[in-house]
């Protein structure tokens, strides 16, 4: 019996102590309601009813203000990921030394030169492409379509890269679309990772959504979390000043964008562009502070650092600013065992 009535009073307790919390939930909200305009309280009319709480007005216009700004971010941002920032007549640049020499199609396009590492990459590509499909119309598609192979064509030179060597500069789609890729360069502890703090808050922003993209973005983030303080000799989180956080505790730096829409992605871009020119600016081989698998390798003419990036416009932005940046065919010479 005692054990009864002990159970009885702390259930009463209880209730007590959330109606307590309701009372004073309601006079916080009383209070606010007299001071902010646009959030009121309306009696009940009968004492059966209940009275309401309503946002209208001035305040309501805001809100519909934010969700839209958020809903245009949202948008921006998967633009960024697509790598649809400008039209495409806007990336026909042409030189000698293949800047634009990319073909969009020879992104998504199937050859039958292809090794397999480049199909998977490829692949991986059209994934992406599909998780921010799938996020602006609210379902997933189970596969993208592959498209028809083409012909035999020329297979572009790839990059000089060197475990140790080499330093890897990674953009969110690689992280979105390929963890598995990420995390096996950070874990055979060969190669120099860095991931530019703006990309954090980029997987950050879509982690918050419900969707497969979210679901990519917050994988990444805890894959980041996690190995952070355990891989710190490879794996490296790099603020727009050049240094490097122990943690993800704290995550966001200040940046200052300009007030038009497109300013987002843009200013994201030159960010991620600015840490991969600070590790250019101030690179050094660290070679002796990694593993070795114990192959000597000739690094004459191996690039110092190399952005990854799925993004053909940042690719292409990067080597405007004589940045090395990989495509599919130089991240499957990064993977291929014996590089």
């Amino acid at each position: 019996m005692d054990g009864i009535i002990e159970d009885e009073r702390e259930e009463n307790e209880a209730a007590n102590e959330l109606g307590k919390r309701w009372v004073r939930v309601a006079r916080a909200g009383l209070k606010i309601a007299k001071h902010v305009n646009g959030f009121a309280y309306y009696p009940a009319a009968t004492e059966e009813q209940r009275g309401q709480w309503k946002v209208e007005g001035v305040l309501a216009a805001k809100g519909a203000r934010w969700q839209e700004e958020e809903r245009r971010e949202r948008e921006e941002e998967e633009k960024r990921l697509r790598g649809r920032r400008w039209d495409e007549d806007s990336m026909d640049v042409d030189d000698e030394d293949g800047l634009a020499a990319e073909d969009p199609a020879d992104e998504t396009e199937d050859d039958e030169t292809d090794t397999p590492e480049i199909k998977a990459l490829k692949d991986r590509r059209r994934y992406l492409q599909s998780l921010l499909d799938s996020s602006s119309q609210g379902h997933v598609s189970p596969s993208a379509p592959r498209r028809r192979p083409r012909g035999p064509k020329q297979v572009r030179s790839t990059l000089r890269v060197v475990p140790g060597y080499t330093t890897l500069v990674f953009d969110t789609n690689i992280l979105l679309s390929s963890l598995s890729i990420f995390s096996s360069l950070v874990e055979c502890l060969q190669w120099t990772v860095v991931v530019p703090l703006p990309v954090i808050m980029e997987l950050d922003g879509l982690a918050s959504n419900a969707s497969p993209l979210g679901e990519a973005a917050t994988a990444a983030l805890v894959y980041i979390t996690s190995h952070i303080r355990s891989h710190s000799t490879s794996l490296k989180v790099q603020t727009s000043r050049g240094n490097y956080l122990s943690s993800l505790s704290i995550r966001t730096e200040q940046v200052d964008f300009a007030g038009d829409e497109a300013s987002w992605e843009r200013n994201m871009d030159d960010l991620i562009l600015r840490a991969a020119i600070w590790q250019d600016e101030h690179w050094i081989d660290r070679s002796a502070m990694l593993q070795s698998d114990g192959v000597s390798r000739d690094t004459s003419g191996a690039a110092k650092v190399v952005l990854l990036s799925f993004d053909r416009m940042l690719r292409l932005k990067a080597r405007s600013r004589q940045l090395s940046a990989a495509n599919e065919q130089d991240m499957a010479s990064i993977l291929t065992p014996g590089r």
